[in-house]
């Protein structure tokens, strides 16, 4: 009887273990691309990229950063002139140009429910630090303007993940992003302290890729 026990006991250790070894040594990498809509700033596409590693069966651990950038012209026609030929050239100016960029970079935990063998659902939850980058030309008044925000931001995602091969998978998810980055903090003329804050909470949907790598 001991001598069976000790042959299964021997089995399931050298059967599991080269798959625990596994799960801790597996690499992840992610790319995803979100559409957002931010309170503070008009709606848009990002693009994402995280690193981390499969802790077991069922979480990640990662890092990860997305870039979001807003642009805007305001562009007028001031004269047009007709060629022989049917040809129409119009001249145009800029008056006016403003771009926006978003870099949130943050840590992320992932919990993953299995719901067959190739579907499972997710849950997503990160903290990190966010930095919003402003630029505004106006060509008219000769007027330059760069403002620089920043601010501690949260999200938390859920989702479906489906296998495409051996070890990458599809994901489709809803977002929920909170953050308020700011600038100029100092006091009032009163002694109050007073700053400029933008909120960039939102909901959104993203789409992305995970590879396991090792």
């Amino acid at each position: 009887m001991h001598r069976h026990c000790v042959v299964w006991a021997s089995a399931l250790v050298l059967g599991t273990s080269p798959v625990l070894v596994a799960a801790q040594e597996a690499r992840v990498l992610g790319l995803s691309v979100e559409y957002r809509d931010p309170k503070g700033t008009s709606a848009g596409f990002a693009v994402g990229a995280s690193y981390g590693y499969r802790a077991d069966e069922s979480v990640d651990l990662s890092v990860g950063i997305d870039y979001f950038r807003k642009s805007y012209e305001d562009v007028a026609q001031v004269a047009e002139e007709d060629f022989p030929g049917g040809v129409t050239e119009r001249t145009v100016a800029k008056r006016l140009e403003y771009r926006t960029v978003i870099l949130p970079i943050y840590g992320a935990v992932t919990i993953r429910i299995p719901l067959d063998y190739r579907l499972s659902a997710y849950v997503r939850g990160g903290v990190g630090y966010e930095f919003l980058f402003n630029r505004e030309r106006n060509y008219e008044l000769g007027v330059e303007a760069n403002r620089t925000y920043h601010g501690l931001g949260w999200r938390f995602g859920l989702g479906a993940t489906t296998q495409l091969g051996r070890r990458s998978q599809l994901e489709l998810g809803l977002l929920y992003h909170s953050a308020e980055v700011e600038r100029e903090k100092k006091e009032s003329t009163r002694g109050l302290p007073v700053w400029k804050t933008v909120d960039l909470s939102g909901i959104g949907v993203a789409a992305g890729i995970r590879i396991e790598m090792r």
